[in-house]
């Protein structure tokens, strides 16, 4: 008798936390939190990596010559002026 007794007490109280926890998730609307969220983040992710396409696209348009001397830049990999030595890398 006490076994069955404790195992019906387990799953009623079970039963009631999943109930419970939907009716708290519904109530405090975490479920609709959360999928917000992760579309703001998804948004966010999408914007940073538009503005990361578009920082090094305006890197490579900006070193067509060097700062220091004027010299005209050959590739858009060098890291130093061929003329002058100066640094091309922004930091």
């Amino acid at each position: 008798m006490g076994l069955i007794y404790y195992l019906v007490t387990v799953v009623i109280s079970v039963i009631l936390f999943l109930v419970l926890r939907e009716l708290m998730c519904w109530f405090f609307k975490i479920n609709e939190r959360i999928q917000l969220m992760e579309e703001i983040k998804s948004i966010m992710r999408t914007s940073d990596e538009q503005e990361g396409e578009d920082a090094q696209d305006n890197e490579k348009q900006r070193l067509t010559s060097c700062p220091e001397c004027g010299e005209k830049i050959e590739g858009t990999d060098d890291d130093f002026c061929g003329a002058c030595g100066n640094s091309l890398k922004s930091e």
